[in-house]
């Protein structure tokens, strides 16, 4: 079956595969692995009903703000959002990532389109892009060189600028 938001198309299997594939390292699983939901017309009617109820314009849901514990005793933060825009997002993104991913210079590293012919992956796995990455750098280094390894993102995302400079 095919599922058509306005002229586009999208094989609705094709998408269902990604996106289990997708929620198989989520960081809070469904007990049901969301296949309630999957086996039915639940993401496509959710999908029509937005489109229909906004005159033709798609209006995304309100996020899911979540704390994710990381191993180093911190926490960051992660947005969750629902199954039927996770499928949306697959959805566009399996139909731009073939264009778009041959412009995207040799040197970026992250979210790469697939190498896996079977379909299964729409991004190519993220730990052997990381080894990819850290491979390309150290290979950079000269001898009097080193290399330091920090989470910047993590540093400025905990920042709190409600809390600043008192000014008198």
């Amino acid at each position: 079956m095919a599922v058509s938001l306005g002229p586009i198309e999208f094989d609705e299997e094709v998408i269902k595969r990604q996106l289990r594939r997708d929620l198989l390292d989520d960081w809070f699983p469904d007990p049901r692995r969301f296949e309630d939901m999957l086996d039915t017309d639940h993401i496509e009617y959710v999908l029509s009903e937005n489109f229909r109820k906004n005159d033709g314009v798609y209006r995304p849901e309100p996020r899911t703000l979540l704390n994710i514990p990381k191993s180093n005793f911190t926490l960051r933060y992660g947005l969750e959002i629902s199954l039927a825009e996770r499928a949306l997002y697959h959805a566009l993104a399996s139909r731009l990532v073939p264009f778009y991913d041959p412009l995207i210079p040799w040197n970026v590293f992250s979210h790469r389109a697939s190498e896996d012919p079977s379909g299964r992956y729409l991004f190519r796995r993220a730990i052997p892009s990381w080894q990819d990455f850290t491979g390309v750098v150290r290979d950079a280094l000269s001898d009097s060189q080193v290399l330091l390894s920090t989470d910047l993102t993590n540093y400025f995302e905990n920042i709190n600028l409600s809390v600043g400079p008192q000014r008198s």
